[in-house]
């Protein structure tokens, strides 16, 4: 599937994955940040990664899931999105350089 759908304010709304530039977590809700929006719906991280394709998406943090297609660079440990710094935790890093298309 390319799209997911979520209940937001009580209305199921359709987000296309190619959308969603970083997903982060705030305790028992997930806010999912789209280039339009930002939705926060009540998940869990496992359940949302579990819905996303994984040669697109890859978590980063415990708390982070980002858009491989949105990364603009990687400076230590922090993945930049446009503007936006997400730090890479360490148990993810070797996971994301695998991923990485590296020359």
């Amino acid at each position: 599937e390319d799209y997911i759908f979520i209940k937001n304010s009580g209305v199921l709304v359709k987000i296309n994955l190619k959308e969603i530039l970083w997903i982060e977590a705030l305790g028992d809700y997930m806010t999912i940040n789209t280039i339009e929006k930002k939705y926060t719906i009540h998940s869990t991280m496992k359940m949302i990664e579990s819905k996303l394709d994984p040669h697109k998406f890859i978590r980063v943090h415990r708390s982070s899931i980002i858009s491989i297609d949105y990364i603009t660079s990687i400076e230590d440990n922090v993945v930049i999105l446009g503007k936006k710094l997400i730090t890479v935790g360490a148990v993810y890093k070797e996971n994301l350089m695998k991923r990485l298309n590296l020359l």
